[in-house]
């Protein structure tokens, strides 16, 4: 009996093994089913115009780095008003060359200086051929003043004709 388990190809397990062994066969992987995907539209709290992937708000900022908590800030401003950064531009000063016509539909400025083509003080929003702009602190100023922020929401509330 010995000798017929040996030749089969599992018959020299008897000679090493003394336990019961059981050989199990693998069977061939179940197709995997998809799990069906339901389509993810957040209501956007902004009514735009605005095909998608099109830049709806244009940001000019003081330089290309931001510290971490003014990058959270500026996180936290886009995600307030119901855009995402693939609705955004940010571009700092330096870069900038202004030319009004090809404004997105909203343009906030956090800057030291007024921008050349704002006429209004800080946190007042200028409508202009169909256009929105806003000039605002630096977001430095906006991270460490609390009274800032809350001026900045005002006007962003306006803005974005949020409730």
């Amino acid at each position: 009996m010995i000798e017929d388990n040996l030749n089969n190809d599992w018959g020299f397990l008897p000679l090493l093994i003394h336990e019961a062994i059981y050989i199990e066969k693998k069977l061939p992987a179940l197709a995997a089913t998809p799990t069906p995907q339901l389509p993810v539209s957040p209501t956007p709290k902004v009514s735009t115009e605005a095909k998608e992937g099109q830049v709806v708000l244009f940001i000019l900022v003081e330089t290309d780095y931001l510290a971490p908590n003014e990058q959270e800030t500026l996180v936290k401003i886009v995600d307030a008003v119901g855009l995402t950064f693939a609705q955004t531009q940010k571009i700092t000063i330096a870069k900038f060359k202004p030319q009004p016509i090809d404004y997105p539909h909203y343009f906030i400025s956090f800057s030291l200086q007024r921008p050349p083509f704002i006429i209004n003080e800080k946190y007042q929003v200028v409508k202009r051929e169909n256009k929105k702009l806003l000039w605002a602190d630096t977001l430095e100023v906006l991270v460490n003043e609390k009274p800032k922020k809350v001026q900045l929401w005002k006007c962003l509330k306006e803005m974005f004709e949020l409730n």
